[in-house]
This record gives C-alpha cells, sequence and structure tokens, in this order.
C-alpha cells in the first residue's frame, strides 16, 4: 500500500484509489478528495477505504463522495472538512477534531466518534444517513 505518512499534500486535488494507505500525519488541508466528473462525464471517485489518516491534518479538505470505508481518521484535524456524500460506514473518527465539519448524506453505518471534538458544531449530522447505526 502507498506511503504518504507525514507528506504536505495542502492543497491538492487527488481522484485516486489509496485504499489502505498510510497517511498518518499528512497534511492534506485544503485538498480536493472527492468525487470529480472526467472528460466522458463519468464520475471519479476517490477511493480511501481502509486508509490510516490518523493525526492528519485534514481541515477543510472535501472528501465529497469518497470511499472511506474502514478509514482510520482518529485523532485527526477535521475542522471544516465536506464529508457530503462519503461513505464513512465503519470509520474511526474518535478524538478528531470536528468543528464546522459537513456530513450532509454522508453514510455513517458503524461509525465510530468516541471523544470526537466539536461535534455540537458539525453541519448536516441530522442529514446523514445511518446516523442511528453510528457509535458517539
Amino acid at each position: 500500500a502507498p506511503n504518504f505518512s507525514g507528506a504536505n499534500l495542502s492543497g491538492a486535488r487527488i481522484f485516486a484509489r489509496l485504499s489502505r494507505s498510510n497517511l498518518r500525519g499528512a497534511n492534506l488541508s485544503d485538498a480536493h478528495l472527492g468525487t470529480e466528473r472526467n472528460q466522458f462525464k463519468m464520475p471519479k471517485q476517490t477511493d480511501l477505504s481502509g486508509a490510516i489518516l490518523t493525526d492528519a491534518d485534514l481541515a477543510l479538505a472535501n472528501f465529497t463522495g469518497a470511499n472511506l470505508i474502514f478509514s482510520n481518521m482518529a485523532g485527526a484535524n477535521l475542522e471544516g472538512a465536506i464529508f457530503a456524500g462519503a461513505d464513512l460506514s465503519r470509520a474511526d473518527l474518535g478524538r478528531a477534531k470536528l468543528a464546522g465539519a459537513d456530513f450532509t448524506d454522508a453514510n455513517l453505518y458503524g461509525a465510530g466518534f468516541s471523544d470526537a471534538k466539536g461535534l455540537d458544531s458539525v453541519r448536516g449530522l441530522d442529514r446523514a444517513r445511518n446516523r442511528d447505526k453510528a457509535v458517539f
């Protein structure tokens, strides 16, 4: 699996299969990792399933429509990040900083939010799918 541990990818536009990649402590602030359409109007989706994003700086990152199943974002800075329509099934967001993050239409099935900070200012949590199956 790719290893981008500690890498500075701030502001990058990333559309790739990065499942099980190591991005521990990486700087992805203001990066765009969500779905985009290519020249043939086919949607491209970033696959971060099982990715290790612990303690990464993901502030203001855009994960719209991204696959984050089983990803580990424990302790990450997710302030202002956009997860609209993303699949966060079984993702670990424990101890993450979530102030201002947007979870509108995100799939939260089995996602863990234990000891997460800023939940009171998260947007779209009431419109997230499977919110009742997330662990808070």
